[in-house]
This record gives structure tokens, sequence and C-alpha cells, in this order.
């Protein structure tokens, strides 16, 4: 009788778990509106204070230092055979979204040094140094610079070749502007680069 009393209860533990709703059967249009609500107004906070710490700007030239790398990659992509045209495109637009100017953007994606029987590029990002940390200008915007050795490779079925070996500057800024979160938009900081100069 004990074993049969244990053995009811297992197949009773077994249903209700079996039986329980699942997550996604919990999650109602209601409680992923909440959700979405809940994430805007955590954006809100981090990223639209008028206020920035230290440590605010510490991450922000961080995020610029990756999107130098990031530009890195998609030139290398644009300039390399074997990718579509459709994916060398969407580096492109990629390329010109990270710079706060249409000249500056424009003077990245023009290489100096892709030359040669080269069938694919590499660039290299290495000794990165923020140079000037990010100021305010205004309530707005925070500029700033860094620092950069950049060396492209030419790489084709016979070797890899270093093509360029050159210390670079490039301007960053911090600037507030307008960003959609779905249906609603938020007045953010985001970080973007500016101009390239050779330090050669």
């Amino acid at each position: 009788m004990n074993r049969l009393f244990k053995y009811s209860i297992l197949l009773a533990v077994c249903f209700l778990v079996m039986a329980a709703p699942t997550c996604e059967d919990e999650i109602s249009t209601v409680d992923a509106r909440s959700d979405h609500i809940f994430r805007l107004e955590s954006v809100s906070d981090d990223f639209s204070s008028e206020s920035l710490s230290a440590e605010n700007l510490e991450a922000f030239e961080f995020k610029a230092v990756e999107k130098l790398m990031d530009y890195a990659d998609y030139l290398g992509i644009i300039y390399s055979e074997g990718y579509a045209a459709s994916f060398r495109q969407q580096a492109r637009q990629n390329i010109f979204s990270f710079f706060n100017t249409k000249e500056y953007s424009e003077a990245a994606l023009i290489p100096k040094s892709f030359t040669g029987p080269s069938s694919s590029y590499q660039i290299m990002i290495d000794s990165v140094d923020i140079i000037d940390p990010l100021q305010r200008e205004t309530d707005t915007r925070y500029t700033g610079s860094v620092s950069y050795v950049e060396k492209i490779l030419g790489i084709s079925l016979a070797d890899t070749s270093i093509l360029s070996h050159s210390h670079k500057t490039i301007g960053i800024i911090l600037q507030m502007d307008y960003k959609d979160f779905g249906e609603n938009s938020l007045l953010v900081w985001e970080v973007l680069l500016g101009e390239i100069t050779s330090g050669d």
C-alpha cells in the first residue's frame, strides 16, 4: 500500500510538470509590451542623461575603438574578392554609418595602398591609444582623438605581403541624436568616428 501511494504521488508530480504552461505560453502581449517599455526606459536612463560620468565617457571611448576595428574589417570586405555584391554594399553602408560626416566616410572608403595583384586584403589595427579623451564641447557634444597603427596586408594565392604600415589618428565624436526604438524615438548619446589623418 505504501509503495502504491508513493507511485501515485510520483505520477501526480509528473502530470503537474508536463501539464504546466511553458514560459512562452505565459508571455502575453501585455507582458511583451511592458518588457519593451522597461528596456526603453533602461536605454533612456543609461544613454540620454545630460551629465556623463568618467566611466560613461570611458565606455564610449571603448565603443569608438570597436567601431574603428569594425571599419577596418568592413574595408577589407569591400575590396576583397569572393564576397557577394550585396554583402559588400552592406559593408559600405555600415562604414557610412560609423562617421559623423559624409565627407569623412567617403575619404575613409578610398584606399591608398590597395595595389598589386592581391585578391583580398586584410586591414589590421594595432597600438591603439586614446591621445585626447572625450571632452565636452557643448551640452550635446564631446570630442576626442585616437592614435593607432594601420597595417594593410595584400593576400594572393602566391603569398601575403605588407602593402602599408602607417601611424594614423582618428577623431571621435560623442553627440546626442534621435534613435528609433520600435515605435518610440529617444534622444540618446551616439559615438561616431571623425577625420582620419596620417602621422607618417
